[in-house]
């Protein structure tokens, strides 16, 4: 099996390998091979992604594809906001005007490429769909659980 293929697999592995808990996982600390995973799933998705100005994304060489998009530390970042993101929709608090959003905007004030700036909102909407799977498997968003994610929304705002 190809890296990539090995990589994303795992990711989603470890995704589903995470106990479906009464507590639900708001967010969840990953290693550095889930990150690594769900960055490269992101990358197989960017084409599928339109630049800032509305453009398409190039189609990348082989060289293009061997070399990272962003640091592990930003991509881990994004992994984050996107598991905030996907507790937010899980509980029914708006997350794109509170989480989505205004993450993005702080992106595009960074020294990112067009493309960068890109695969960021990809690798976002990756990790949220694969985190909103996770706290759809804990059953519904509670009181509590709504509060919760309230708070870590707060957070990430600050």
């Amino acid at each position: 099996m190809p890296r990539a293929r090995r990589s994303v697999a795992f990711a989603l592995m470890a995704l589903a390998a995470l106990p479906a808990t009464a507590q639900a996982p708001y967010l969840v600390p990953l290693d550095d091979e889930s990150i690594s995973g769900l960055m490269e799933i992101g990358r197989l998705l960017l084409p599928q992604a339109k630049l800032p100005d509305g453009g398409a994304i190039p189609a990348e060489s082989e060289a293009d594809r061997k070399t990272p998009l962003l640091p592990s530390a930003d991509a881990r970042r994004v992994v984050e906001a996107g598991q905030v993101s996907a507790a937010g929709d899980w509980c029914g608090l708006e997350w794109v005007a509170t989480v989505r959003d205004p993450f993005m905007e702080a992106e595009r004030k960074k020294k990112w490429s067009p493309k960068q700036i890109a695969f960021i909102g990809v690798l976002h909407d990756t990790a949220q769909g694969a985190w909103s799977a996770e706290l759809e498997r804990t059953g519904q968003c509670g009181q509590p659980d709504k509060a919760a994610v309230q708070n870590l929304i707060n957070k990430l705002k600050r």
